[in-house]
């Protein structure tokens, strides 16, 4: 199927370039209430994604349009939609870019295959499964409902510059609702957990945690006036902070000018109090099914730089920004690590603050680095107390902190970054639950 299509592509002669990349995936899925499946399916897709590349006025601009084959298409469907396709690629007209050459494939970073790879899926599924429950019922606590998730994905990457790699992976996601208490005094928490090997102990103690915040959660006291203190952030609400740096090493956010820093520039400010940041753009962060040893476009993906002891020095993303920027090209890197500051975690959360744990929706503006949400659980520590807050919101902006945030020397591995455990964020305004 794929030589087909590209056959068809390279007799379309309307077409300057094109890419196709063959997707696999095998997995399996299961639903539980309780402690019991409800429901249990294997899923089994291939897809074909295609990009086409028009160029016009002489070579000078180029449109692209991106659209999915499926494998059941007959020739004439299929040169439909190239045609479809094609068409709306001469609409578009942006300044002229390459796209991937052979030699963008050279010598990727080695991504180790996950150890899923040495057991059947539905073996693999049941020792998640009973990792995920090896603490149920903790303080009281129990798992309402589970998803489990877990896909092999092959991808076949090939375009008209030479381009012809290979990507094989294990994608594992699972969501679940914990509940504690009963009648009119439950409550009820969501987590979600992203992984690509049996990490058991990883799984099974981040459900733990999440029941023991049901059980603290329970007991809650309305969030009271604290308008004075840091919060220290963790979890994903801690990983959504990091990712605002990342974003500012996007080299399309520096061509859309929306990056809030520039190349050179230092993001931090003279005589700051906070840690400085170092932050590095790779392709592998253990346990994440979001290494790649590839970007999307077949550009092999090797560790950078980016911020350097608080200078940005370096960018990541697509060959065609990198090109419209005149910078050096380095792929679109899923991840990144983030350095740890100088003091661990039990220094940090020895002084008095509001550790914000869960909300109903967090948010962060990568552009403009504002963040709030609601506050569903907390812990408020203070004289040595520590004790669980519920409700009110948290507002502040990450600019308005700069140079100030303290990280925790200790590092932990999110979905998509390495980074620091917990971070401290002095300027925070706290609005106490009504």
């Amino acid at each position: 199927m794929l030589e087909r299509i590209k056959e068809l592509l390279q007799q379309t002669n309307t077409i300057s370039d094109f890419r196709i990349t063959e997707i696999r995936k095998s997995g399996l899925e299961w639903y539980l209430i309780g402690k019991e499946i409800e429901t249990a399916r294997s899923k089994d897709t291939l897809d074909y994604e295609v990009a086409v590349y028009v160029d016009s006025n002489n070579g000078s601009t180029r449109g692209a349009c991106i659209f999915h084959i499926q494998p059941t298409m007959s020739v004439k469907e299929i040169t439909a939609s190239i045609n479809r396709a094609v068409q709306t690629a001469e609409s578009i007209h942006n300044d002229w870019y390459p796209i991937p050459e052979a030699h963008h494939a050279n010598n990727p970073a080695p991504i180790p295959m996950s150890q899923f790879a040495k057991m059947s899926l539905s073996q693999a599924m049941q020792t998640v499964c009973d990792s995920l429950y090896k603490h149920n019922g903790l303080d009281g606590a129990t798992i309402n409902s589970l998803e489990i998730f877990l896909t092999k994905i092959d991808e076949h990457i090939i375009n008209s510059r030479g381009i012809d790699i290979y990507i094989s992976k294990f994608h594992g996601y699972t969501e679940y609702i914990v509940n504690a208490g009963s009648g009119k005094e439950e409550i009820e928490l969501y987590d979600s957990i992203h992984f690509s090997e049996p990490l058991l102990d990883t799984l099974s103690n981040t459900v733990r945690l999440k029941l023991k915040q049901a059980h603290d959660r329970l007991a809650a006291i309305p969030t009271p006036d604290c308008s004075n203190l840091p919060v220290i952030f963790s979890g994903s609400p801690a990983e959504e902070f990091y990712r605002y740096w990342f974003q500012a090493c996007q080299n399309s956010a520096h061509y859309q000018h929306t990056s809030p820093f520039a190349l050179g520039e230092n993001i931090s400010v003279p005589d700051a109090t906070g840690d400085t940041i170092t932050l590095s753009a790779v392709p592998f962060v253990s346990g994440s099914p979001f290494s790649r040893p590839y970007d999307s476009e077949g550009f092999a993906l090797k560790p950078i730089t980016c911020i350097d002891n608080g200078i940005l020095t370096m960018l990541t993303g697509p060959l065609k920004y990198a090109h419209y920027l005149k910078q050096q090209a380095n792929g679109s890197h899923p991840l990144f690590e983030l350095s740890g500051g100088k003091q661990s975690k039990t220094t940090l959360t020895d002084k008095d603050h509001l550790e914000a744990v869960s909300f109903s929706d967090f948010y962060l503006d990568p552009s403009t680095g504002n963040f709030g949400g609601e506050l569903r659980l907390g812990y408020l520590v203070t004289h040595g107390n520590r004790i669980p807050v519920t409700g009110g919101s948290i507002t502040g902006s990450i600019p308005e902190n700069r140079g100030m945030i303290l990280f925790s020397r200790e590092l932990v591995d999110y979905a998509t970054c390495r980074a620091p455990e917990i971070c401290l964020v002095p300027h925070v305004r706290i609005a106490k639950a009504t």
